[in-house]
Order: structure tokens, then C-alpha cells, then sequence
């Protein structure tokens, strides 16, 4: 199909993997949309049109020469009279400087200008199948295509390598968020090739291969806001999940809170906002599970739930869904934690102190308040904030420190439930700090400077 693999390279393999990477980053533009940029659509704008640009030497190559023209005339429309004022007005924006009217609309109309200069001067320089040759007379240029590559030399230098050369000094400059740098940045460098190539007929390969940079920076951005915006998302569902489980009397006004924090994530989007509800509720649904809530019934509250979530275009409304939630699982979780004290763990509690010395098996101890060996334990250590095994061991330790006092490091192991007292020593001091035998000392030495004293 090509003869000559830099051609190959030119016209069809780089135009190609850039247009697919400005595409995807284009799409993913449009889904975080508000979220990342004030005028997505301008920037949305820009790499769709820079996309078209760089498809075309691939269908100009199988096209005759009125339509290669043609297509020609209309990738050089798009770039420079929509793609580069787009990101020019995009960039300004999001620097948040505000723009008249005529100021916005300045850079499409110098836009349009020089693409108006460079289909009128290449075709007359060329085949003029579209410009008649009388024209000729009233130009104040030859008709030549070496013009008609000024044209398009001084319109992306003033309409994309001076401006975003200025973005990237102020990104860098106020430490603006990274995603504007690689979207200034990304922009730059295409710019700045295709001015070098458009000077240098020639060196079209630069802006081709540059164009490659600007999407991979875009997407970049775009990839970083999100990853930014689910940990944000994620870290405000985590302190929810513990308000709801922690009972907090505060939980109205931390509800509001958190409430606020994904409406300003979701930056007006409802269906983002949706979709960290549906995150909420799915957590609401598993702590209920975890509290001991019928799961059948649970499950299907959630269903509701998430149906009329669906349904709804309200923001307020679908927060209420989720106040009212909260608080009827924070209500069962306290509900459930008394019973729980009662019923499970101090009986749980009592057995160990009466039975420390002893084997322990998890398994019994669940039998004996009527639970299984997984739920004791996890009831246990959130209610006591140890595990049955810490809270056994605790327990030996303090009455090993008792038996110190008259008995031996050996035999005070046997007594509070330890089979080897080598081990019964790394627990203690572990525990304590010290080895038995010096908290043994330490005893001798306490008693005797109170006799002494006595």
C-alpha cells in the first residue's frame, strides 16, 4: 500500500494513533465533563476537530484530487477557525478571567480569517478548483503555497503557541491544578510543532507526532481527575460508614456535611451524584447485614431505595432518601449494640474471667451465647475494641502479675493458662515491657523500700 515506510508512517500510522488517543480523550472529557474544566465543550470542541485533522491524509490518500482538495481545505477550517480558539477561549476561562463578548468571539473570526487566506492561497497556488483565476489580480500576495503556509504559520502562533506558552507560565507560576498544566502543556506542544512545520513545509511529521503528546497529556489529566475524585468520593462514603456505625450524637450535622462534600464532587451532575448514593446505600445495606438485620429484608429495602433513586432528577430529594436511611440504620445499630452488650458480650466477658486459666475454644463460647464463631468475634472487638484472644490474654497477664508476687515465673505460667513458660515470657513482656523475672524484682525491691520506710 506504501512504498516508502516514512510515508507509510506520515500519512497513515501516526495520524491514526493520534486521532484514536484525542478521540479517548475526548470521550472521557465528556463523561467527567463539569467536573474537570468550566467549558468542557469548548475543549471537547478542540479534539474532536484536531482528531478530523489528523484523520484526513488517511482518507485523502484514496480520494480523487477535487475531493482530496476538499478535505484538505476543510480539516484546515476546522483547526484553526473552531480547534484552536476553542482551547484558546477554554484555557482563558479556566483561569477564571471573564471575556466581553467580542473578546470570545475575536479568535473564531482571526480564525476563519486565516483559513479563508490558506484555501485561497494554496488553491491558487495549486489546481484552482475552487478559487477562480481572476481573483489573482486583487491579492496583495503571490498566489503560492509557501503563503498559504504563512498563513497557517502565523495563526497557530497566535492563536496557540504564544497563548498556551502563557498558560504554562501561569499554571507553573500559581501552582494551578496538574490536569490545566498537562491540558496548557498538551496544547503547547502540538502548537508549537505545527508551527515549525508549517513554516518548514516539509516537517508535517512533527505536528502529527505532536499531536501523539497533547493526547496522551489529556488523557493523563482526565485519568487524574478521576482517580482524584473517587478518593475524595471514597474518604467522604468511609466517614459516613463510621458516623452511621459509631452512633455519633453529631450525625445530623456530619451527615450534611458529607452530603455537601459529594453534591460539590458531583459539581451539579446528577447522575454522579447518583451514583455515590448508590455507594451509600450499599454500604448502609452491609452494615445493617453486619448488625444482624434480616438480609432478605435488607436487600430489598435496597432495591427500593435504589430504584426511586433512579427515578429521580432531584438532588434534595435523593439526599433525603439518604438522611432517612442513615438514620434508621444508625437507630438499629444502637438498637443492636445494647442488645449485644447484653446478651452476647458480657456473658462472653464473664466467662473468660471465670475460665482464663483454662483452654478457651471460640467455637463454644459462640455456642454458649447462641451466635456463630464469626459473628461473636466481630460483635466482640467492635463492642470491647479487642479480640476475644487480646482480651484472654489481658486478662492472664493481670492476674499473672498478682501470682508474681509469691509464686514463680513457672508456675504462675501454668496457673494463668500458659502450657510453655518461655512463651508466657515474650507475652508478658510484650505486654508489660519487661520479662517476669524483673517484675518479679521490681516487687522484691518495692517491698523492701516500704519496710524500710515503715
Amino acid at each position: 500500500m506504501f512504498d516508502d515506510p516514512i510515508v507509510a508512517i506520515k500519512i497513515l500510522f501516526l495520524p491514526l494513533i493520534s486521532a484514536q488517543l484525542l478521540l479517548i480523550a475526548a470521550g472521557y472529557l465528556a463523561i467527567v465533563r463539569k467536573r474537570i474544566a468550566v467549558d468542557y465543550k469548548l475543549y471537547i470542541a478542540f479534539l474532536v476537530c484536531l482528531a478530523f485533522f489528523q484523520l484526513g491524509p488517511v482518507i485523502q490518500k484514496y480520494s480523487d484530487s477535487f475531493t482530496r482538495d476538499a478535505i484538505l481545505y476543510t480539516r484546515v477550517t476546522l483547526l484553526f477557525t473552531i480547534a484552536m480558539p476553542a482551547l484558546l477561549i477554554a484555557n482563558v476561562l479556566q483561569l477564571g478571567i471573564s471575556l466581553k463578548r467580542w473578546q470570545s468571539v475575536l479568535p473564531f473570526i482571526l480564525g476563519a480569517f486565516a483559513s479563508l487566506g490558506y484555501v485561497v492561497f494554496h488553491d491558487l497556488g495549486t489546481r484552482q478548483f475552487f478559487i477562480p483565476e481572476s481573483l489573482v489580480q486583487w491579492l496583495p500576495l503571490p498566489s503560492t503555497r509557501d503563503v498559504a503556509h504563512r498563513f497557517q504559520f502565523w495563526a497557530s502562533l497566535v492563536l496557540g503557541s504564544l497563548p498556551c506558552s502563557y498558560f504554562v507560565y501561569r499554571a507553573l507560576q500559581n501552582r494551578l491544578q496538574p490536569q490545566f498544566l498537562a491540558f496548557t502543556l498538551g496544547g503547547l506542544v502540538f502548537c508549537v510543532l505545527f508551527s515549525v512545520g508549517s513554516y518548514w513545509g516539509q516537517f508535517y511529521l512533527l505536528y502529527y507526532a505532536g499531536s501523539i503528546v497533547t493526547a496522551v497529556c489529556w488523557i493523563w489529566a482526565v485519568f487524574h481527575n478521576i482517580n482524584q475524585m473517587k478518593g475524595q468520593a471514597a474518604v467522604l462514603i468511609d466517614e459516613l460508614h463510621y458516623l452511621v456505625q459509631s452512633n455519633r450524637p453529631d450525625i445530623h450535622t456530619e451527615l450534611e456535611t458529607v452530603l455537601a462534600g459529594l453534591q460539590s464532587i458531583s459539581a451539579g451532575d446528577i447522575s454522579v451524584y447518583k451514583l455515590r448514593v448508590r455507594e451509600i446505600l450499599n454500604r448502609l445495606t452491609e452494615a445493617s447485614i453486619q448488625a444482624g438485620s434480616d438480609s432478605n429484608r435488607v436487600l430489598a429495602v435496597n432495591s427500593e431505595q435504589t430504584r426511586k433513586v433512579e427515578q429521580s432528577e432531584d438532588i434534595e430529594q435523593i439526599s433525603q432518601l439518604v438522611r432517612e436511611q442513615v438514620e434508621q440504620v444508625s437507630k438499629f445499630i444502637n438498637d443492636q449494640s445494647a442488645q449485644h452488650l447484653t446478651t452476647i458480650v458480657k456473658p462472653t466477658q464473664s466467662y473468660l474471667s471465670e475460665h482464663f486459666a483454662n483452654d478457651i475454644d471460640i467455637d463454644q463460647l459462640a455456642e454458649r451465647v447462641s451466635v456463630s464463631r464469626s459473628y461473636l468475634m466481630r460483635i466482640f472487638k467492635k463492642e470491647v475494641g479487642m479480640t476475644i484472644n487480646q482480651y484472654l490474654t489481658e486478662l492472664r497477664i493481670e492476674h499473672a502479675k498478682n501470682m508474681l508476687q509469691s509464686h514463680s515465673v513457672t508456675d504462675t505460667a501454668f496457673a494463668v493458662g500458659f502450657n510453655n513458660s518461655n512463651y508466657f515470657g515474650t507475652v508478658f513482656k510484650k505486654a508489660t515491657g519487661i520479662t517476669p523475672s524483673r517484675y518479679q524484682q521490681k516487687l522484691i525491691e518495692q517491698n523492701l523500700k516500704a519496710q524500710q520506710d515503715t
